[in-house]
């Protein structure tokens, strides 16, 4: 998959957050939010997706979707579409433009 292609190509020591990257793509869980509109409010698992055709078997998710990913635990069983184990770091909009409105550096 070009995904874990790219966080092997992005971090050559096999660490990723503090995780190690996994070997296979099927260790690789993608989530998308409970509420679009408010990405605080938690993480669904997403179901059916197929990493080698990059295809959906639902309309889960449109273009410009925001995703999540995360590494399968050893010995982890899938429970609930629910998932809390996402933890995801939202930019905010001094995050990501240092001279924004209202930003520290701003002269």
């Amino acid at each position: 998959s070009s995904l874990l292609k790219l966080l092997h190509d992005r971090f050559p020591d096999g660490v990723f957050h503090q995780q190690m990257l996994p070997p296979k793509i099927d260790d690789v869980i993608l989530g998308f939010p409970q509420n679009p509109l408010d990405l605080r409010q938690g993480w669904k698992k997403l179901e059916g997706f197929d990493f080698e055709t990059s295809t959906l078997d639902d309309n889960t998710i449109k273009d410009g979707s925001v995703l999540a990913f995360r590494f399968r635990h050893e010995g982890e069983i899938d429970r609930s579409p629910l998932d809390d184990s996402f933890n995801v770091t939202i930019p905010t909009y001094e995050d990501t433009y240092e001279n924004a409105p209202g930003s520290q550096s701003e002269v």
